[in-house]
């Protein structure tokens, strides 16, 4: 079934290549990013996750041409990490305004018509240093994390769980030398790109009908 999949931060990277892979599975696929810039084949549209107004233009440009959303993919995110006492404030506060309340604001917003609908999928796109840490990090990707629910069902995939009937969410990380969400370690020479949109095939059973 084709379902209303936006990526937030989906127009390189990782973020591109788990959208191509939504849209090779037939969905209706949407990527975001702060200047909207084109991306072949895909509707591209401008979202500044730090901006609840342009979260929520960004939502209903989607909505108007996709349809509701069903399937939300967060993979926007920033680092400006540095020893702690050479870090500004203004860099920490940008830091988590973009890894941890944008995420909350993207979930927010899609989480409204899926609950309505009985149906959602919430994909967090996280970094292993959110579970392990490194000893210069001082902001990781840790905003997914907080979003990750750890007491999922076994019929959820490992590191997710669920927010009501037929609405479940994911955490992900993207390294390749670990998946809390797989559940299996990956060798270091393995890119992160591929190693995730291969994660993202073995488990869409999950999460995309």
């Amino acid at each position: 079934m084709s379902r209303s999949a936006p990526v937030v931060g989906g127009s390189r990277g990782i973020g591109l290549a788990v959208a191509r892979k939504l849209a090779a599975d037939g969905h209706r696929v949407a990527v975001t990013s702060r200047s909207g810039q084109a991306v072949e084949g895909l509707l591209a549209v401008q979202c500044d996750v730090t901006s609840p107004e342009s979260v929520d233009r960004a939502f209903a440009e989607v909505e108007e041409q996709h349809g509701p959303v069903e399937i939300l993919v967060v993979n926007a995110g920033i680092t400006r990490d540095t020893l702690l006492l050479r870090m500004a404030e203004e860099d920490f506060d940008a830091t988590l305004q973009t890894n941890l309340v944008g995420v909350y604001r993207a979930a927010k917003r899609a989480s409204r018509g899926m609950l309505r609908r009985k149906y959602g999928r919430l994909v967090f796109i996280s970094s292993a240093v959110a579970m392990t840490g490194e000893h210069h990090t001082i902001t990781p990707w840790c905003g997914r994390d907080a979003f990750h629910v750890p007491a999922a069902p076994t019929s959820q995939p490992p590191g997710g769980g669920t927010l009501g009937r037929e609405l479940t969410m994911l955490t992900t990380l993207r390294s390749s030398a670990r998946s809390a969400a797989a559940s299996r370690t990956w060798g270091t020479s393995t890119s992160s790109t591929a190693f995730l949109v291969d994660e993202f095939g073995e488990m869409g059973a999950h999460y995309q009908t």
